[in-house]
């Protein structure tokens, strides 16, 4: 029952998580700890050939952006650099599993 907007978000948590992992391997550099929130839509485009839009999701900044995503990214309080908890093997039935997760609880916070 997936629609348009939970075929968006797992668009995007899958994105976000692939760019967590791949920029740590090309950095290889332990001074760079991750993409800086104000560099996300540069690194976005840079590795998706896409532009990171916040206004196609309906908000105004990029770290509400990553909120609606936060089971896959995050935005570390202390550093502002883009972080995962998932592992770097984790199969992508997983993202699908955690969107059907939050369409759920929507659909259930708008039936109620």
């Amino acid at each position: 029952k997936f629609a348009m907007e939970d075929w968006a978000l797992l668009s995007l948590r899958f994105e976000l998580f692939l760019l967590v992992h791949s920029y740590t391997k090309d950095a290889q550099d332990p001074e760079r700890v991750g993409i800086h929130e104000s560099n996300l839509a540069f690194y976005y485009n840079k590795y998706f050939k896409k532009n990171f839009t916040v206004k196609f999701y309906g908000v105004e900044s990029i770290s509400a952006v990553v909120d609606m995503v936060e089971d896959a990214a995050t935005i570390a309080q202390d550093s502002s650099v883009l972080e995962t908890s998932l592992a770097e093997d984790t199969a992508f039935d997983q993202f699908v599993r955690l969107t059907e997760e939050q369409r759920r609880v929507r659909q259930k916070a708008i039936d109620d």
